[in-house]
């Protein structure tokens, strides 16, 4: 991907339920990075713009709609993957640079404001996507030097060691993850020679399974994901037509079905999602004209309404 110079959105609604600016946009623009939650605090790390790679770890405060900055990764990466496990955050993977794929994995303790290398995955993987369940990390499939695999590697804190879980039902990369309740859900991705795919697959570990379930109503890839309230939402990305998507969609499990929801304000890409206090923010990626985002967007479940980000970033003050 080559970044152009940063944009900031402002009021374009695409037919999206937009309520009135609301909040800081991020103060590095960028495209693919990774976003983690740790309490009341947002960490987003990474990514590339028109510079290259940034090792930028910059931190939203939501109730005090302000960012800090915080210690830098020491591997500057695309198209990772983040995952949360005993209040640490974990980056999984991506295009390190070299421009190749990495097996490099880097963990960071907001305790200390310190980051620790970690166990290297098995393989390299670029565009992976990783949650956890029961207290290990699952990084599924991915991107080779060859092309997609549908290889699942699991990672044990207490033994600091990777194993493998059942393969993925066919393989793909630039996938979204989330879990619900006792199931690892993995949405869309591209798959050779096939393209972007509608896929919803489902990991139980219990009996190491995959399950096909229903498939998205778009297909779309470079897609951000999160699970709220029992439900799992998906965001943006673009699909075969090489047409990149605002919409988002979700899906319940009680019923095994998707709904669309409210566009977010833009169309585009490689964005990172979390979700805090029952509403999903949405940071940065990059659009149509190949700019990269500094983008802050919270979509509110329960109006289905998106808030855009404000004109200026605004930095906290004071001490933690």
């Amino acid at each position: 991907m080559k970044f152009k110079s940063s944009v900031y959105v402002f009021g374009v609604a695409f037919l999206s339920s937009v309520i009135s600016f609301a909040q800081s946009p991020m103060p590095t623009d960028r495209s693919g990075p990774v976003a983690a939650a740790i309490g009341n605090r947002i960490y987003v790390i990474s990514g590339g713009n028109a510079n290259g790679l940034t090792s930028v770890n910059e931190v939203y405060e939501p109730e005090h709609d302000c960012w800090r900055e915080a210690a830098p990764i020491p591997t500057p990466r695309s198209e990772a993957a983040a995952t949360v496990l005993h209040g640490q955050i974990y980056v999984l993977g991506g295009v390190g640079p070299d421009g190749t794929a990495s097996a490099v994995v880097e963990r960071y303790d907001p305790q200390s404001d310190t980051w620790s290398p970690a166990q290297p995955m098995p393989d390299v993987r670029r565009g992976q996507a990783a949650a956890v369940l029961h207290d290990r990390i699952y990084a599924t499939a991915g991107g080779l030097p060859i092309g997609p695999t549908d290889t699942v590697f699991v990672y044990d804190q207490v033994n600091h060691s990777w194993g493998n879980a059942a393969s993925m039902p066919g393989a793909r990369r630039n996938a979204a993850a989330g879990v619900v309740g006792n199931t690892l859900l993995v949405a869309g991705g591209l798959r050779r020679f096939v393209g972007t795919l509608d896929e919803l697959v489902g990991y139980d570990p219990d009996t190491d399974s995959w399950t096909e379930l229903s498939p998205m109503e778009i297909k779309r890839s470079h897609l951000s994901a999160v699970a709220v309230g029992g439900k799992f939402y998906v965001f943006g990305g673009f699909n075969n037509d090489d047409f990149f998507l605002a919409s988002g969609e979700v899906y319940d499990p009680e019923t095994e079905t998707w709904s669309f929801i409210s566009a977010m304000p833009e169309p585009r890409e490689h964005t990172a999602a979390v979700a805090i206090g029952g509403k999903v923010y949405v940071f940065a990626g990059d659009n149509a004209d190949n700019l990269s985002l500094a983008t802050l967007d919270i979509y509110d479940p329960v109006t289905n309404s998106w808030a855009p980000s404000k004109l200026e970033t605004v930095m906290c003050s004071g001490h933690d």
